[in-house]
């Protein structure tokens, strides 16, 4: 969970290109960290009209991590570094509030290939071999607060 800037520009009376971007370099310590940048691209798909009610999409993105010394995804005593790259389909529904603001909920499903070097954790941390893994099922569930230029 981070914090994620981007944009959505209006193509056509139902269509939408939407570009996002996420940075996190958090480092609770040497030893704990969860550091990660991505950026994103899709199209949307509106059936009423463009930033109006429900869309679909398809999506792409990629980016790069350094994790390690987290309790999940194996990283406890692991530290795990590299790149990321995955497409999926998904939708949401857009509320505006006011002239200027409206709050969105959507959600992506697609696959994500993850290719990395692993370390035992700790500073200079033993090499343990590089990895690929592929991961197919949820790649986003976000809630936005949403900013209309005038």
């Amino acid at each position: 969970m981070a914090p994620q800037l981007g944009a959505d520009i209006i193509l056509s009376s139902h269509y939408s290109l939407s570009l996002d971007g996420c940075y996190a370099p958090v480092a609770f310590s040497q030893d704990h960290k969860y550091k990660h940048w991505t950026a994103a691209a899709g199209v949307r798909w509106w059936p009423s009209f463009t930033h109006t009610g429900w869309y679909v999409g398809a999506q792409g993105y990629g980016g790069q991590f350094n994790a390690a010394g987290l309790p999940l995804l194996g990283l406890k005593d692991r530290r795990k570094q590299g790149y990321l790259l995955g497409a999926g389909l998904n939708g949401g529904y857009l509320r505006q509030i006011s002239v200027h603001f409206g709050i969105e909920a959507g959600i992506g499903i697609g696959a994500t290939v993850a290719h990395f070097d692993e370390y035992r954790r700790g500073k200079c941390g033993e090499p343990l071999g590089t990895k690929t893994r592929t991961l197919v099922g949820p790649t986003h569930l976000d809630l936005s607060l949403v900013y209309f230029l005038p």
